[in-house]
């Protein structure tokens, strides 16, 4: 009995300490596609961490698709290239713990005699990936939405995680996790 629980617990812990070192490394993924929007198979995509200088190559496959599923974290330089095409590079490509990321090229057909490399600079926080999921809503369809108030606040009202209560004052208050929403709304401090 003292064995087999032992051996559970050595199996846990070595799960556990797996899945721990798979959510450290980051994933870095993109496509790759011509001046048309075609996306090209058998790009060599290269990624280098700057900081150690080690290298990883992937092909792109029949869908021009390409993933690095587990590079450290760290600042990398991310450059594709074909023969018949310029080389495209993103620099200073900053990878966090558990990070997805993905960026995609475009390359340009090159001149015969032509080797020339296109640097284009990478914006990690707009490739950026994460679990939460979010937009930005104009101005345009904010007024356009059946809001009596035309309050944006009145728009987290919709979500399932937000409870309406009715405070001392006989006003509505939204909460979301147990967070007080609406305190900034100027529809709501009237009422106060």
């Amino acid at each position: 009995m003292k064995r087999c629980f032992v051996s559970a617990t050595l199996v846990l812990s070595l799960l556990a300490s797996r899945q721990a070192f798979a959510q450290v490394n980051a994933v870095l993924s993109g496509t790759v596609s011509d001046a048309s929007g075609a996306l090209i198979p058998g790009v060599e995509v290269t990624a280098k961490n700057i900081n150690t200088g080690i290298t990883d190559t992937r092909l792109t496959n029949e869908s021009g698709n390409f993933v690095f599923p587990s590079l450290q974290p760290g600042t990398y330089t991310l450059s594709s290239s074909l023969a018949g095409f310029q080389n495209a590079t993103y620099n200073n490509v900053v990878l966090g713990q558990g990070q997805q990321v993905r960026l995609n090229f475009t390359l340009q057909v090159a001149a015969a005699a032509q080797n020339v490399e296109v640097t284009i600079a990478a914006d990690t926080l707009i490739a950026t990936t994460s679990a939460s999921v979010g937009n930005v809503l104009p101005d345009s369809v904010v007024t356009n939405l059946p809001l009596a108030s035309r309050n944006v606040l009145d728009l987290v009202a919709t979500t399932p995680a937000v409870v309406t209560t009715i405070n001392a004052f006989d006003a509505p208050v939204q909460n979301f996790g147990g967070t007080p929403i609406s305190q900034g709304s100027p529809h709501h401090r009237e009422q106060h």
